[in-house]
C-alpha cells in the first residue's frame, strides 16, 4: 500500500463493537482515542521512540486494516499478598528488585468487521504476534512480564482473561475486575468507576506453553 492508501485505511478504521454492542458511555472517548490512534498519533509515537505500532491485516494483499498494536518498555511492581497467592510469583520474594521489567500493549484494536469470531480470531492472532514479540525480546533482554491496561468493559476483560492475564491485586482494581465479570460494575455511581483494569502475563510462563 502507498502511504495514501495507508492513511486511507487508518482514517477509516472504526474499532467499535459489533453486534449492536456498545460500552457505557463512560468509555466512549476511549474508544474513540483507539480508532483515530493510527492517523493521529502513531506516526509521533513511533518517531519519538514512546512506542512501536504494528498494522495488522487479514491477508497479504494488505487492502484492509483488521486491527493494529502498539507495544512499548515498562515495568511492573507486585504487593506481597500477591507474589504469596500467585505461585509464578513466589519466587520473586527472593529477589530484592522493586519493579520488574515489562512489555506493555499500550494500544490494540480490532476493527468493528472482525469482532465476534471468539477464539483464533483477530484479536487472538495479535496477542500471537504479540507473544512472539515478547519471547524474542525475552530472549536478547531482560524482561518478564506483558502488561496492559485493559478498558474496563467486560468484553475487553474477558478476551485477556482468555489470553491468560490476570488482573493486578490493587484493592480497587481487583474488585473492579470481578465487579465487571458478575455485571455488577455498573451500576456504582458513575465517578467511582475505572476507565481501565490493569492487568499482566508472566512471559515465561507465555513462553512455555508455546515451546
Amino acid at each position: 500500500m502507498s502511504e495514501d492508501d495507508d492513511y486511507s485505511a487508518f482514517s477509516a478504521f472504526d474499532c467499535h463493537y459489533s453486534d449492536g454492542y456498545k460500552v457505557a458511555p463512560r468509555l466512549e472517548s476511549e474508544v474513540q482515542d483507539l480508532a483515530t490512534f493510527l492517523c493521529m498519533r502513531a506516526r509521533d509515537a513511533l518517531i519519538n521512540k514512546f512506542s512501536v505500532p504494528y498494522a495488522v491485516y487479514p491477508d497479504e494483499d494488505c487492502k484492509e486494516l483488521a486491527g493494529f498494536f502498539a507495544l512499548a518498555a515498562s515495568s511492573i511492581r507486585f504487593i506481597d499478598d500477591e507474589k504469596n497467592d500467585d505461585k509464578g510469583l513466589g519466587e520473586l520474594n527472593e529477589k530484592q528488585f522493586r519493579q520488574f521489567p515489562a512489555i506493555k500493549i499500550a494500544q490494540l484494536a480490532v476493527a468493528t468487521k472482525y469482532q465476534g469470531h471468539g477464539s483464533g480470531g483477530i484479536g487472538d492472532k495479535i496477542f500471537e504476534a504479540i507473544s512472539t514479540i515478547a519471547n524474542l525480546t525475552f530472549d536478547h533482554v531482560g524482561v518478564r512480564f506483558i502488561i496492559v491496561d485493559a478498558l474496563a468493559d467486560i468484553r475487553t476483560i474477558k478476551f485477556y482473561k482468555r489470553n491468560g492475564f490476570k488482573p493486578h491485586y490493587d484493592d480497587e482494581n481487583l474488585k473492579a475486575y470481578n465487579e465487571i465479570l458478575d455485571g455488577s460494575y455498573e451500576n456504582k455511581p458513575h465517578k467511582r468507576l475505572k476507565s481501565s483494569i490493569s492487568m499482566y502475563i508472566d512471559i515465561t510462563k507465555q513462553k512455555r506453553l508455546n515451546d
